[in-house]
Formats: structure tokens, C-alpha cells, sequence
């Protein structure tokens, strides 16, 4: 269901994101009030690769445990279930306190191009890391699970339908973890004798 729906809307949210930054800039540059805020925005897209690669940096505490998962179809799942979903976390916490932070410093003229800029920035960030891994594909997964939700969430700020915004969030968290872990499993499986590896 996930895969489809990012298929589905890829062509979309890559237009999206290609002119996210591009209009919010113009916009904001012509206003001639938020040049503190694009600066901002470029200040985070560098640091933040750093800070959101530091975030995700307790995941490395679960590589010691891959060989005892690695024997057991349901051990890879767990593993991947938890590694996955924490990933997911981080880049949802990331996504909202970023766009939230553009958001809460609009005024209503420019409501529109700061959540724009909010988004471009978030974004960014995510695309950048994948990139690094694009052999990955479950990097790859993440990366593109977590843009559509920002995607998402742009439109419910915008709608202030900020009640929405975290349980979309952990509906595309479970649903990436889910099968991103399933692929894992099956991958794991098929390199196990048939015997006893979904026990």
C-alpha cells in the first residue's frame, strides 16, 4: 500500500520538491523581510545533515546483535522493525520541529512561502543523506517514506490541522518499518536452510 502511494505520488512530490526552494526564495527575496530566514534555512541544510547523522547515531548500538539476528527470520524483523522505526522518529521529530519553527515565525502574508522554505529545508537534508547510500534500498525507502510525509504535513500546517500532523507521522513510520523489516526477513530467509528459521 506505502510502495504504491510513493510511486503514485513520486512525479508529484518530486515537482513539489524541485520548486519548494526555488518559489520560496523568490517569494520571501522579493518581500525583502525573511532574508534572516533563508539564511537560516541554508545555515540549517548544512548543519543539520550533521545534527540529523548524530540523531540516528544510536542505531550503530544494534549492529553488534545482526549475526544473533541473521539465524532467525523473526530476529531480522524485530531488529529491522526497531532499527527502522527509530530512523522514522528521528526524521519525523526533524521534519516538524523544522517546518514548525517556520511556520510559527510566518505572518499570514507569508504563511505560504515559509512553510514552502520549512519544507525545502527539511527536505533537503533527507535527500542529501540518502544520496550517500543510494545503493541502499531500504536508505532509499526511508528517505522517500519520510519526504512524502513531509509532503503531508506541509498541507496540514497549512490547513492547521496540526492535530493531524503526528499521527500521519506514526501511521507512515509503522507502515516504512513494516516493510522495510519484511523485506529484511525474506532476505534472511532465503539465505537460511528452510528448517527452523521462522522459529
Amino acid at each position: 500500500m506505502l510502495q504504491r502511494m510513493l510511486i503514485l505520488f513520486a512525479p508529484i512530490v518530486g515537482v513539489f520538491n524541485f520548486l519548494a526552494g526555488i518559489v520560496a526564495f523568490v517569494w520571501l527575496a522579493v518581500n525583502g523581510e525573511h532574508w534572516r530566514y533563508i539564511f537560516q534555512a541554508f545555515g540549517i541544510l548544512i548543519v543539520g545533515v550533521w545534527v540529523l547523522s548524530f540523531l540516528l547515531l544510536p542505531t550503530l548500538l544494534l549492529m553488534p546483535f545482526m549475526k544473533w539476528a541473521e539465524r532467525k527470520q523473526w530476529r531480522t524483523y524485530a531488529l529491522c522493525f526497531i532499527s527502522n522505526s527509530f530512523i522514522m522518529c528521528m526524521l519525523g521529530v526533524w521534519c516538524i520541529v523544522i517546518m514548525g519553527y517556520f511556520h510559527d515565525k510566518a505572518s499570514k502574508a507569508s504563511e505560504i512561502p515559509m512553510l514552502l522554505l520549512g519544507y525545502a529545508t527539511t527536505t533537503g537534508v533527507f535527500q542529501f543523506l540518502a544520496s550517500k547510500e543510494r545503493d541502499n534500498e531500504f536508505t532509499v525507502l526511508s528517505a522517500s517514506a519520510a519526504t512524502f510525509a513531509a509532503f503531508i504535513t506541509f498541507f496540514l500546517m497549512l490547513g492547521d490541522y496540526w492535530a493531524l500532523v503526528i499521527p500521519t507521522w506514526l501511521i507512515l513510520v509503522i507502515a516504512e518499518s513494516h516493510i522495510a523489516s519484511s523485506a529484511a526477513a525474506t532476505l534472511t530467509a532465503s539465505r537460511l536452510p528452510s528448517e527452523g528459521n521462522i522459529h
